[in-house]
């Protein structure tokens, strides 16, 4: 069931990747109030945190085991 769910991920984060961020981006941006604004910056900065926090967590566990 697990490699069902990463088979129905990969489509559905796709989607949202290149059709739901950008309309949300727009969206936010056109609305012209410092509101917006921060929930850009907001948003940018999870996902750049969420990004970030996936590669640390590879090296790390890449170190660990040459360590081993």
């Amino acid at each position: 069931m697990k490699v069902f769910m990463y088979g129905a991920a990969i489509p559905l984060g796709l989607f949202v990747v290149f059709f739901g961020l950008p309309r949300l981006f727009a969206e936010l941006f056109n609305s012209h109030s410092d509101v917006g604004l921060i929930a850009i910056v907001m948003l940018a900065c999870g996902i750049v945190g969420v990004i970030a926090s996936k590669i640390y967590n590879v090296v790390k566990k890449e170190l660990n085991n040459e360590d081993a």
